[in-house]
């Protein structure tokens, strides 16, 4: 997840210590990043099972099961010219206030390498030394620190901006749907502006929301409704867009209408709601009102992609959705949390100077997806 006051706390989603992957220097301070899409088929059905349970603690959130694992996209990042034995610059030790978990590292400063004219020099990482969770895709953690409340420490966009690398910060984010376990260039970050040839039409913009919880984040307000008549949360609700979750959670008693309305039955070999092939083709759309704008989550875009389901244990030919528990009610300013399911059809602005988030449509949009 990126918090709207500490910007990129992880370098990329998950990172590599290695040499560059094909940037693409886009010009006036803008460059691109492919992405791998990496899915843990041997992690996803014990994923899907657990309860998500949510802790709500003055404006901290704790979740207690880690469903992160389930879906990563990853990038090749430099560190060092090659990459070298670092000094220490102080103990650290930093508890995950969103994901659950402790690390305690040493801070380092080194030279971060995103191209060959994106070379940001005394970056802050934390390296971990102990963890209370383990990553299957690299056996350290490696970060820049969230800044504390007695310290600000730059991040990887605030560095970027002050050293005159980009010329504003602001990332665009891009996925595609998932299809297969894992895709090279299944997804790319924008640094210091958009790429105007992954989205169609004008970007859709709302400032960060002042609510609750998901004020702390890159949170919005927004309605939720289910065709055009069932309201599943009102324009007052609050939620986050979080590039760490693999779903589209919604409030408890949003999700309890929504499954009643689309007539769905938990599945708990798998972990989501399912659907036979006559409730699937009778689906309608979910409508997000996002600035008055409504952007639209077709009945495909609902529902898990079925060449996926053999990996998470599931029918072939039965419809697996997207929607999922939050396990809380409403009202607590932690209201929706709009996970890849979302950000692989909508392509996705982080616009820090102005403080506010954009969307705009992508040739996935309203895609059939099988």
């Amino acid at each position: 997840m990126f918090s709207s006051q500490a910007l990129l706390s992880t370098i990329l989603l998950s990172t590599t210590l290695a040499t560059i992957a094909n940037p693409v220097v886009l010009g006036n301070n803008i460059v691109k990043t492919s992405l791998t899409r990496h899915f843990n088929t041997s992690n996803a059905r014990r994923t899907f099972r657990e309860a998500r349970t949510w802790k709500l603690n003055a404006s901290d959130l704790v979740q207690e099961s880690i469903d992160q694992k389930l879906l990563v996209y990853s990038a090749t990042i430099g560190v060092g010219n090659p990459p070298t034995s670092l000094i220490p610059q102080r103990l650290i030790t930093q508890a995950i206030g969103y994901g659950g978990g402790v690390f305690e590292g040493w801070e380092y400063l080194d030279r971060v390498t995103v191209a060959d004219d994106f070379v940001i020099v005394n970056q802050s990482i934390g390296v971990a030394n102990e963890v209370t969770f383990t990553s299957e895709l690299t056996s350290k953690v490696a970060d820049t620190l969230n800044p504390s409340v007695n310290s600000t420490v730059p991040t990887v966009l605030d560095n970027a901006f002050d050293q005159g690398i980009i010329s504003n910060k602001v990332l665009g984010m891009y996925f595609q749907p998932t299809t297969q376990p894992n895709l090279t260039n299944g997804g790319e970050i924008t640094w210091g502006g958009v790429d105007e040839t992954k989205f169609i039409g004008d970007i859709v913009y709302t400032d960060v929301t002042t609510t609750g919880v998901s004020s702390h984040f890159w949170g919005i307000n927004s309605a939720i409704t289910y065709g055009k008549d069932l309201q599943l949360l009102n324009s007052t609700a609050a939620g986050i867009v979080d590039t760490g979750s693999p779903l589209l959670y919604i409030a408890t008693d949003a999700y309890n209408a929504y499954a009643d309305a689309v007539g769905a039955v938990f599945d708990d070999d798998v972990g989501l709601l399912r659907l036979n092939a006559t409730q699937a083709a009778a689906l309608k759309s979910i409508y997000l009102n996002i600035n008055g704008v409504q952007l639209e989550v077709t009945p495909n875009a609902q529902g898990w992609a079925h060449s996926i389901n053999p990996a998470i244990n599931g029918d072939v030919n039965m419809t697996y959705l997207i929607v999922a528990d939050i396990g809380e009610p409403s009202g607590l300013g932690w209201d929706f949390i709009l996970g890849y399911a979302f950000l692989e059809r909508y392509y996705s602005v982080f616009d820090t100077e102005n403080n506010r988030v954009g969307f705009a449509e992508t040739k996935f949009t309203k895609a059939i997806v099988l």
